[in-house]
């Protein structure tokens, strides 16, 4: 017995001001978040591909010969190719360092809401999740404004995971019985054709995603198989085909970065002792507390509530993972991609507590999907024009656009202005050349668009050694006479003062500051050179 016409019409009418209010929310949370990329603070590590843009195009560096990158993550073929020609074409502009990366968060949204609308056939499901992740809260969003981080690898990683579902999807229509058109009887299953196409454009990908960024093997490839042979119970030829390729490729392309490329840094994954492994246990759950639920405490600067916030936003992702767990036990349609996602959710809970990578909460930058996994659990589970639920999650949003509203309300900008003020300095004094630490150095260079070029150099009380952190051989292959080097004063201990104070007399340099920078200024003879 269906609905009377009225009780049609109300659900019609919740279906379109419900979809109607996510796409709201949606334009607004993207416009915080431009807001926020915009003014996002870039230091040496988060420059990168700029530096990188200026080494190819600038100074004809195609291939990158001699440019020492980690190989865990080049970036190379995920978030290199989206920023080089915006980086060519504004002269390196930083800002449009920024936009890109921004547009990066947008493509990642949109892909994984198309997982989403792939598995679940609701569009309401996929506006959920889109709606949900372009509001995540200032607080944590911050990991994903950042340029050369792992951004881009949740994009290239939901089209790994886009396909594989799809193919799954066609090798299974393929092998259905189909009824004859007079008997109406199931004809026996046909061998399904391989789609080939999609196999190889799934290899491709998985292949230089994997090349680029080790961690969507964590992130996607790994909790993928796991899930895939545990769960899943309708394989067919194309998908097993799929996954033997995605596994093939990435393995290959493990090999080639971690064991042939001899200019690519390597830092073996080591296990963290046991003191920090209990001091990220609560850490982990702070990082996901920014990413879903803190926004609104921290952007109102209420320390009173930021505890609660924090218990809060505790309680509701143990609750989300308890109720995904449940459902994906009980629940009788496709289970793969539920589990895929609480398999990703749960490596890389291990690897935050275990892995000696993290530290302190800027390790957040590895679990930006982690908390994209969450929400998408929250959107799959979405059952549909079911308004309490919508309730929920409408409220949820008023909640975020609240401490969205105090965020731009009470933020104060100025990005890089303590570095843009040292460069005018060093440029009006005729300082074109320097040495210092990472922090100070790719900053600097990529900042002033090489009008000051800083490179980074380890100091001892003999003299100075390349760091080749991120850096390329062909800048320490001249050694200008006259130049500087760039101390930041409020980070020098007494070791460091006393290596700095004995190497600067041996080639009699000058002494100036600006602002908190000791700048140690010389000009060598032929003989001291």
């Amino acid at each position: 017995m269906g609905l009377p016409a009225s009780g049609k019409k109300d659900a019609v009418n919740w279906e379109l001001l419900f979809r109607a209010a996510l796409i709201i929310f949606i334009l607004q949370g993207l416009a915080v978040k431009l807001y926020q990329s915009v003014n996002m603070w870039l230091n040496s590590d988060t420059v990168g591909m700029g530096m990188l843009s200026m080494e190819i195009w600038k100074h004809h560096n195609y291939l990158l010969t001699g440019y020492h990158v980690t190989a865990a993550d080049t970036f190379f073929f995920t978030e290199l190719p989206l920023q080089l020609i915006p980086q060519i074409l504004t002269n390196y502009d930083p800002l449009a360092l920024k936009l890109v990366t921004f547009g990066i968060f947008i493509l990642g949204v949109a892909v994984l809401s198309a997982v989403i609308y792939l598995v679940s056939r609701q569009l309401n499901a996929a506006l959920v999740f889109a709606a949900l992740a372009a509001n995540i809260p200032p607080a944590g969003y911050w990991a994903f404004a950042q340029p050369t981080t792992h951004n881009a690898t949740i994009v290239f990683g939901g089209i790994i995971l886009l396909l594989l579902l799809y193919i799954n999807r066609i090798g299974k229509a393929e092998a259905t019985p189909q009824p004859t058109a007079r008997r109406k009887k199931a004809q026996a299953p046909q061998p399904a054709e391989m789609p080939w196409p999609y196999l190889a454009c799934l290899a491709a990908v998985a292949f230089f995603t994997a090349f680029s960024d080790t961690i969507v093997l964590a992130w996607i490839v790994v909790p993928y198989v796991l899930a895939y042979l545990l769960v899943y119970r309708e394989k067919t030829r194309a998908s097993n085909v799929a996954i033997v390729s995605v596994v093939a490729v990435s393995a290959l392309a493990y090999v080639i970065k971690m064991y042939l490329v001899a200019d690519w840094l390597k830092r073996p994954l080591g296990i963290n002792p046991l003191s920090q492994i209990i001091a990220n246990l609560p850490m982990f759950f702070e990082a996901m507390g920014s990413f879903l639920l803190k926004g609104l405490s921290e952007a109102g600067n209420w320390p009173g509530i930021a505890g609660l916030a924090g218990l809060v936003s505790t309680l509701g992702l143990l609750a989300v993972l308890g109720y995904a767990g449940w459902t994906l036990v009980q629940r009788k349609g496709d289970r793969l991609l539920p589990a895929v996602l609480l398999a990703s959710v749960a490596m890389m809970f291990g690897y935050f507590l275990l892995s000696d990578y993290v530290f302190d909460l800027g390790a957040a930058r590895y679990i930006t999907f982690t908390a994209l996994a969450i929400v998408m659990l929250v959107a799959l589970f979405y059952p549909e024009n079911e308004k309490l639920f919508g309730g929920l999650v409408l409220a949820l949003l008023v909640l975020s656009a609240a401490g969205n509203v105090i965020f731009v309300s009470t933020s104060n900008f100025t990005p890089n202005a303590q570095e843009h003020a040292l460069i005018q300095y060093l440029v009006d004094n005729g300082q074109t050349h320097g040495y210092s630490t990472y922090e100070n150095s790719n900053v600097i260079t990529y900042l002033s668009g090489e009008k000051v070029t800083v490179r980074c150099v380890t100091f001892a009380t003999n003299g100075i050694e390349p760091n080749r952190l991120l850096s390329c051989e062909r800048w320490y292959q001249v050694t200008p006479s006259q130049g500087f080097l760039l101390l930041d004063n409020t980070t020098l201990n007494a070791d460091s003062r006393f290596i700095i104070d004995t190497l600067t007399s041996g080639i009699n340099a000058s002494l100036t500051k600006n602002q908190n920078y000791l700048i140690y200024s010389y000009n060598l003879t032929e003989d001291q050179k």
